[in-house]
């Protein structure tokens, strides 16, 4: 996620990546109430890895 968070900033690598982690904790068939910390870590790693980007949004 580190990469492509310097490719597409910390909003483009959410929005990429939020269908991803939802297919597979899908076919991982876990409860929707589960689904949710994986989405946030998710959000929170984008947001860790474009800290140090130049060009960062830090509101983000």
């Amino acid at each position: 996620m580190f990469f492509m968070t310097m490719f597409f900033n910390n909003d483009g690598s959410i929005l990429i990546t939020t269908p991803i982690i939802i297919l597979i904790v899908t076919l991982l068939k876990i409860k929707p109430q589960q689904k949710i910390p994986f989405l946030i870590s998710g959000a929170l790693i984008a947001t860790a890895a474009s800290a140090p980007i130049a060009v960062s949004n830090i509101s983000n």
